[in-house]
């Protein structure tokens, strides 16, 4: 297995991955995360980030009339992106109205789009204008609620978010070279483990549907995305992860403008990882680019 793929989806305090990331782990190639940098350096030019899930505030059932969106998604989203642009890519963030808030004003996030909350229909006849008119050259989701076999969209409450929650899915369908990036089941682009991921235990009552061409995992959403930017540095030869102080500062920055913690509350953390861990994961894996003679920022 590849030595990425084990940090990326290791927890800290160096407890297993949860089980469902386990079982689903054999599915994938040993170095996917490498596998996955390479197919987007296959497609250069454009690429879609799409980000975002929603969490009700309070964190109360029944839902709120408002909420915000999920630490987890965007700072992996915006250093993924970040990654991409110093290698000469046109990066456009999507997400939704619950989201937007998050991009606004932030260095390279300007071709942020905000994805309408409608029918199915008209969903269906934005992505494919935005398709075609921007014409990406990859697609990528990451931790953004996919759709189930009901069109419905759960979170891990399994409470339905739908009418929160924009249908992004049909430019991840729709697209040939687009890649899913999630840690439990109802992300989007986690539909290709469908048909196995109901055979193990598992919290949802309906797993997304929605596949893409490269299915990735990780501990969090957002250490899967650093995981393939650490894939992206070893192949190009380059140092293309943020530092501890740039990850500490934008979710610092965004908790401080309303993203919420997965509990729905004011915390700086992602999932389970605090800010000092989250430094010391990319501090693991500067120490595989080190291996591989790269020089590093700190």
């Amino acid at each position: 297995m590849g030595e990425i793929e084990d940090i990326t989806l290791s927890l800290v305090g160096q407890l297993p991955p949860t089980p469902r990331q386990v079982d689903l782990r054999p599915l994938l190639p040993s170095n996917y995360l490498e596998d996955a940098a390479q197919f987007i350096l296959d497609h250069p030019n454009r690429a879609f980030i799409i980000t975002g899930f929603y969490i009700p505030t309070p964190y109360t059932n029944p839902l709120p009339d408002k909420g915000s969106v999920e630490t987890d998604g965007p700072p992996g989203a915006y250093f993924l992106g970040e990654a991409l642009r110093k290698l000469d890519y046109e990066v456009t963030y999507i997400g939704d109205k619950h989201c937007t808030f998050v991009w606004q004003g932030v260095p390279g996030a300007e071709n942020y789009v905000e994805f309408p909350i409608t029918s199915w229909k008209e969903s269906e006849e934005f992505a494919d204008k935005l398709l075609a008119d921007r014409n990406p050259s990859i697609v990528i989701a990451t931790e953004r609620c996919g759709a189930t076999r009901n069109g419905r969209y759960l979170n891990m409450m399994r409470w339905d978010i739908s009418e929160f929650t924009a249908k992004i899915d049909p430019i991840l369908n729709k697209h040939p070279h687009s890649i899913g990036i999630g840690d439990g089941g109802n992300e989007m682009g986690m539909g290709n483990f469908i048909e196995y991921i109901e055979e193990v235990p598992h919290p949802m009552i309906e797993p997304t549907v929605t596949r893409c061409t490269l299915p990735l995992l990780g501990k969090s959403s957002d250490w899967g995305c650093h995981g393939v930017v650490t894939a992206l540095s070893k192949l190009t030869k380059r140092d293309l992860l943020p530092t501890a102080e740039e990850e500490g500062s934008f979710i610092r920055d965004i908790v401080d403008r309303g993203v919420v913690h997965g509990t729905g509350r004011k915390r700086y953390m992602v999932d389970s990882a605090t800010i000092e861990e989250t430094a010391a994961f990319l501090g693991r894996l500067r120490g595989v680019l080190r291996k591989e003679g790269i020089a590093t920022r700190e």
